[in-house]
């Protein structure tokens, strides 16, 4: 009854779906109608990094329906994404500085650190990001134990199903409407690292099992199920969810090897989660050493540190290819 009709009797489709989805209760906790919100990038921190990911957007103030155009650059809220690189890149230590920048803003947000392989902590947090322990004890959680896929998707559909309970008070208004005259709101964001994809462990293998070939395929498959399912579990409640993945080298029996599946991966190089994990995530960053930090009369720092090559093999919102040099000093992490 409250469909409107057009002058010529016919129904319009759009309009069925915004009131099925406004009257079902039930589909409409699962499925809601997008808006620019749900498309906002969050910055790292790193400005080199954010403008290679990035876009321009214009927005309308809601009182004067004024245009300005704003530099949305960053990650993608919401999504997927991937840190790859070999051992000893500051792999860890990137992730952790980008899940602090994206959230330090907002006072629901928070970061949570699988920390599965075993080689952070919450000092390591408080260093690099330059913060207090109060800072650290109420929006970082360092979580260790044998992570299972299975374990991580039940935590994760739990967050979403108590923000979507209580969407009123973890949402934010912009204040500034997109291009059809609708809010710009989202969803203080959550990040999530997993360190590290390769340590993920198989729900379906025994504490006591050695977790051979057959338990690594089995692995492969039940992350393949993971990432499909968790896509629009992280989406609905602005989840980012940050994987770190190592590069490894491929055993060869002296035939070539098809190439990995994905740009800037050598033939000979592979990353561990199949190609679901690389194909849903929205971007993948490579890390790289490259070279010791000099001064340019050709002086070395009296610190420890080299820059790090960090290059966008994937992304979906600019195009991929570029790199960007960053300076990582162990003390204080990346600048």
């Amino acid at each position: 009854d409250n469909l409107k009709f057009k002058e010529n009797n016919i129904i319009s489709l759009t309009e069925i779906m915004d009131t099925i989805l406004s009257t079902d209760k039930k589909l409409g906790a699962m499925i809601r109608r997008a808006s620019a919100g749900d498309d906002l990038l969050f910055p790292t921190g790193f400005d080199l990094l954010d403008y290679r990911n990035g876009k321009s957007v214009t927005f309308y103030d809601r009182k004067t329906n004024d245009p300005k155009k704003f530099d949305v650059v960053g990650w993608t809220g919401g999504a997927m994404h991937m840190i790859v690189g070999n051992t000893n890149v500051g792999k860890s230590t990137i992730a952790a500085q980008i899940g602090y920048n994206i959230t330090k803003d907002y006072p629901a947000s928070g970061v949570f650190y699988y920390d599965i392989e075993g080689g952070f902590s919450d000092e390591r947090y408080m260093q690099i990001n330059k913060i207090t322990k109060e800072e650290c004890g109420s929006k970082f959680r360092r979580l260790r134990g044998r992570i299972s896929t299975d374990s991580l998707l039940k935590l994760l559909a739990s967050h979403a199903k108590k923000i979507e309970e209580n969407r009123e008070v973890y949402e934010i208004d912009t204040g500034v409407n997109d291009g059809f005259g609708r809010p710009v709101k989202f969803i203080q964001p959550t990040v999530y690292i997993i360190d590290s994809v390769k340590t993920l462990c198989s729900s379906t293998v025994v504490d006591d099992e050695i977790e051979g070939s057959m338990a690594g395929g089995r692995i492969a498959k039940e992350i393949t199920q993971f990432v499909v399912k968790a896509q629009p579990i992280v989406s609905s409640a602005n989840i980012i969810l940050i994987f770190i993945n190592h590069i490894n080298a491929k055993m060869t029996t002296g035939t070539p090897t098809a190439a990995e599946t994905i740009y800037g991966l050598k033939q000979d190089e592979s990353i561990s989660g199949g190609k679901a994990l690389k194909y849903l995530c929205s971007s993948i960053w490579r890390f790289d050493t490259a070279g010791s930090l000099k001064v340019e009369e050709g002086k070395t720092y009296d610190f420890d540190g080299h820059f790090t090559l960090a290059k966008s093999i994937k992304t979906r919102s600019n195009k991929a290819g570029k790199d960007v040099k960053l300076a990582f000093i162990q003390s204080e992490g990346f600048l």
